[in-house]
C-alpha cells in the first residue's frame, strides 16, 4: 500500500510553489469539496495521506471474508489506522534528507512517497468470537527484527487502548510470512448471571463458563477440575449442573466424595425415581464411599450402550456405521465426581481396585457411546486421583480427560505444582484483571485453544440456599 508520507513543517527547507490566484481558488475549493465529501466522515491522519475510509475499502473483501459485521469493520479500520501511525514511530520509515521535491497541493505540504505493509485486523462484536481477534502485519524479515521488541508492543497497547480499552495485543508470532498478535479482549471475561433471566442460546451440547468462553459437550473427552478450598471450585460446578440441567438431551449424575453441599442439595433436586422402562429405582446422586457404585453403575451402562449400538448398526451398517449417539436417540450422560481424592481415599484395597479399573475404562471408551465424565479435586496429582504414588493410571485418567482442564483461583493463589499438575509443564497463566479477592475466577484450556485462558465461573447465588434451591429445581423442571 502505497502513502504519502508528509514532512513536517518545521523540517521544511522549500516553501511552498508559488502560486497563482487561480489556483489558489482551485485548492479552496478542492479542499472544501474534500472535507465536506471525506475528510469530515473518516479519522485522517497528519503524517500520512492514510484515513479510516481507505482502508475500510481496501479491507473490504478481507472483512468480508472474516464474516465481520459493519460495526466490527469499523472499529477494525481504527485500529489499522493506529497500526499505521505507530509503524512510522517504530523507525521502519526514516526521513534521510530534508531536501523534498514533492508538493500536495492539498495537503499544501512536501512529501515522500512510502510503502505501507498489508495490515489487517479482525475485530468481532459477537462475544462467541472474540478469541479470534488479531492483528495481522505483512512485514520483510528486517522489518519484523525492527519491532519485534516488548517496547514496541507496549506502543502498539497504547496505540489500541485509545480505540478500545479492553483490547491488549499479546507477544506475537509468525505464520507463513505475517507477524500475528492476538488480541485479548476483557470482555469476554464477563461473568454470566444465570439467576437473572439466563436465555441459553447455544444448542444441545455446549455451555457456558462465561460470555467469551463455552465448553463443547459432546466433541469432548471429558474434564478436569481443580482448585483449592475456597477459590470457587463448588461455585463452577453448580453452574456447570444449572446448564446442564437445562438440556433436554443430557441426563445427569453427581457424585460427591465429601458428602458436603452439593450432594446434600442435589439430593433433594434429583430425588431417586422408579424408572418407567425398567421399573427399578433410578439413583442419580452418590456421597461418599457410594460414589464407586455411580462408576460401577456408569461401567455398565458404557458397555450396555456400545451392545445396543453394535446391534443397531449391524442391522442398517449403510447408514449408521458411522453414526453418532444421538441419531439412535440416546441422550449424553455427565457424570461429575466431586472430590475425587476422598472417594479413593475410602476405599479399601479391593474396592479401589475395581473403583480405578472401571473408571480408566470409562475415560477411555464412554465418549463414542454418548458419555462424558468430569472429575474435581482440590489438588490434580495423578497420586490423588488413584489414590496410590505407585499407581500410573493416575497419569491415564488425567491424559484421557483432555476435552478440558480447569484451575480455580487467582494467579497469587496458584501454586506452580498446581498449574503443573493441571495444564502441564511449560504453561504459562495469562494476565488478567481479576480483583485480589475475586471469588468464582480462574483458566482453563480445552483440547482445541491454542493456550491457557482466563474465565469467570457463572454466577449463582450459593450464599442464599433458598434462592439456589428454588433456581436449581426450575432447571431440573426441564428435563423432568
Amino acid at each position: 500500500m502505497y502513502a504519502k508520507r508528509f514532512i513536517p513543517k518545521p523540517l521544511m527547507t522549500q516553501q511552498a510553489p508559488e502560486s497563482n490566484p487561480v489556483l489558489e481558488v482551485v485548492q479552496v475549493a478542492v479542499q472544501t469539496c474534500y472535507t465536506l465529501l471525506w475528510d469530515l466522515w473518516h479519522t485522517a491522519s497528519n503524517r500520512l495521506s492514510v484515513d479510516t475510509g481507505k482502508i475500510y475499502f481496501k479491507g473490504l473483501p478481507f472483512y468480508h471474508k472474516a464474516g465481520m459485521k459493519l460495526a466490527d469493520c469499523i472499529k477494525a479500520d481504527k485500529i489499522t489506522f493506529k497500526v499505521y501511525e505507530n509503524l512510522l514511530d517504530s523507525g521502519l520509515y526514516v526521513v534521510t534528507s530534508r531536501k523534498k521535491s514533492f508538493y500536495s497541493l492539498l495537503y499544501n505540504r512536501y512529501y515522500e512517497t512510502i510503502e505501507l505493509p498489508d495490515v489487517y485486523v479482525r475485530t468481532y462484536t459477537d462475544m462467541s468470537k472474540k478469541q479470534e481477534q488479531e492483528i495481522c502485519i505483512k512485514l520483510t524479515g528486517a522489518q519484523v527484527k525492527a519491532i519485534s521488541s516488548d517496547d514496541y508492543l507496549t506502543e502498539l497497547n497504547q496505540q489500541l487502548s485509545a480505540v478500545d480499552d479492553r483490547l491488549k495485543a499479546q507477544k506475537p508470532y509468525a505464520e507463513n510470512g505475517w507477524l500475528v498478535y492476538k488480541l485479548k479482549d476483557d470482555a469476554v471475561n464477563f461473568r454470566i448471571n444465570l439467576s437473572d433471566g439466563f436465555s441459553d442460546d447455544l444448542g444441545d451440547y455446549s455451555i457456558y463458563l462465561d460470555h467469551g468462553h463455552t465448553l463443547d459437550l459432546k466433541s469432548s473427552f471429558g474434564g478436569l477440575i481443580s482448585g483449592p478450598s475456597g477459590t470457587g471450585k463448588t461455585y463452577l460446578i453448580f453452574g456447570l449442573i444449572y446448564q446442564l440441567m437445562s438440556k433436554r438431551n443430557i441426563s445427569l449424575y453427581i457424585g460427591d466424595g465429601k458428602g458436603d453441599q452439593l450432594g446434600t442439595v442435589m439430593n433433594a433436586i434429583l430425588p431417586t425415581r422408579k424408572s418407567e422402562v425398567t421399573g427399578e429405582i433410578e439413583q442419580y446422586v452418590y456421597t461418599g464411599i457410594n460414589c464407586c457404585n455411580l462408576v460401577h453403575k456408569m461401567y455398565k451402562l458404557m458397555k450396555s450402550r456400545y451392545k445396543y449400538l453394535g446391534v443397531k448398526r449391524s442391522e442398517n451398517v449403510r447408514k449408521l456405521a458411522f453414526a453418532d449417539f444421538d441419531k439412535f436417540n440416546l441422550k449424553e450422560i455427565v457424570f461429575i465426581i466431586d472430590e475425587q481424592n476422598l472417594v479413593v481415599g475410602a476405599l479399601d484395597k479391593k474396592q479401589r481396585e475395581q473403583y480405578i479399573k472401571e473408571l480408566v475404562a470409562l475415560c477411555q471408551g464412554c465418549r463414542a457411546c454418548g458419555m462424558l465424565p468430569i472429575l474435581s479435586l482440590q489438588h490434580a496429582t495423578a497420586e490423588l486421583i488413584t489414590g496410590s504414588k505407585s499407581d500410573a493410571r493416575g497419569t491415564t485418567i488425567k491424559a484421557q480427560l483432555s476435552g478440558f482442564h480447569i484451575l480455580m483461583g487467582n494467579p497469587a493463589q496458584i501454586l506452580d505444582e498446581d498449574k503443573r499438575a493441571v495444564f502441564g509443564n511449560g504453561a504459562d497463566l495469562p494476565e488478567t484483571n481479576f480483583k485480589p479477592d475475586e471469588k468464582g475466577v480462574g483458566f482453563f484450556k480445552t483440547d482445541r485453544s491454542p493456550g491457557v485462558e482466563a474465565f469467570r465461573a457463572p454466577y449463582l447465588p450459593v450464599d442464599d440456599s433458598t434462592k439456589l434451591f428454588d433456581l436449581l429445581k426450575e432447571a431440573s423442571s426441564v428435563t423432568d
